[in-house]
């Protein structure tokens, strides 16, 4: 899948400087910090670090501008470029991170095992999330009865003052997951499965409040902790009977041993309470069909399978 043309919707030096935001502190260069930062800041916070293209994918303007504000989110402190053998990506300084409204954990470095992959995630999740209607419907949507483009995002969800639906869908990320989990149950593994189990019941929702995202782990059995987090979830709202309709999404670059994704789909079907649909995506046609066969011998019967070749390696 290639990069879909931009849409120029504006350069940051063109954004309105009357909007009641006061110019952040920083020990650096002053600036003023608008709404389309803070998407940024909090994607970096939550994804760990991005290159400059799945950034402008997911605030709509091209690249040249948005590595121009980067520049000078960088002067200001709030963000940092790291250097890697796949190029430079951007990540969120502490001072970013408090902007953000996060409380992860800074990224200090960048593992390189798993980079293609993060890279990979990190590109869906852009696409997910864009600010704008220009978006690809990487999740094809409309085969499961959906209109394309979505407006799923919930501004309130993000401290707005009123009520409104906008461009992209709310994700959650594998850091967000993870970070809940250990602060809510560290490793009380059975404790958490059973809490999962009445969260599923309960019709308000709970797993979408700040601070349950540990509500997305699958338990399963086997592995070494006998739980298997997504790469990222969208959240989508329940549906009429109350059963939770959340997504689960993979990215697999590899073939996982049979044993391996065999766990892991059994947790799914057998206790993965919060998601409607499971969606891998992947490059390569061996691996899919090795996904098909393994859902098909456990029995998950809602899984689907996406071309995607990542953009960013």
């Amino acid at each position: 899948m290639g990069i879909e043309p931009l849409i120029d919707v504006g350069s940051w030096d063109d954004e309105d400087e009357d909007q009641g935001n006061e110019p952040a502190s920083s020990p650096h260069r002053s600036i003023l910090i608008t709404p389309r930062d803070g998407i940024v800041l909090s994607f970096l916070t939550r994804y760990g670090f991005a290159p400059t293209t799945p950034l402008a994918r997911l605030t709509g303007v091209q690249p040249e501008s948005i590595r121009k504000r980067m520049d000078a989110l960088r002067a200001a402190g709030f963000v940092k470029n790291i250097q890697t053998p796949l190029g430079w990506f951007w990540v969120a300084t502490p001072a970013g991170i408090d902007l953000s409204g996060f409380t992860l954990p800074p990224k200090e470095e960048i593992r390189l095992h798993n980079l293609h992959h993060s890279l990979a995630v990190t590109e869906l999740a852009a696409e997910l999330e864009a600010e704008h209607p220009h978006a690809t419907d990487v999740l094809g949507v409309e085969q499961f009865g959906e209109s394309f483009p979505v407006k799923h995002r919930n501004t309130e969800y993000r401290g707005a003052d009123t009520l409104a639906r906008v461009w992209g869908s709310d994700c959650v990320a594998e850091r967000e997951i993870l970070q809940s989990l250990g602060n809510q149950w560290g490793t009380a593994s059975a404790d958490a499965r059973r809490a999962v189990e009445e969260a599923a019941a309960d019709p308000t929702a709970p797993e979408t409040a700040a601070g349950n995202e540990w509500m997305f782990v699958a338990y399963g059995d086997g592995g070494r902790t006998g739980r298997h987090t997504p790469d990222l979830v969208v959240l989508r709202p329940r549906a009429e009977d109350g059963t939770p309709q959340h997504i689960a999404v993979e990215f697999e670059r590899t073939r996982k041993p049979r044993e391996d994704q065999i766990r892991i789909f059994k947790a799914f079907k057998e206790q993965g309470l919060m998601f409607g649909k499971v969606v891998y995506f992947t490059p390569s046609s061996g691996i899919r069909n090795h996904l098909l066969n393994v859902a098909e011998e456990v029995g998950l019967g809602n899984l689907t399978v996406r071309k995607y070749q990542p953009y960013s390696v």
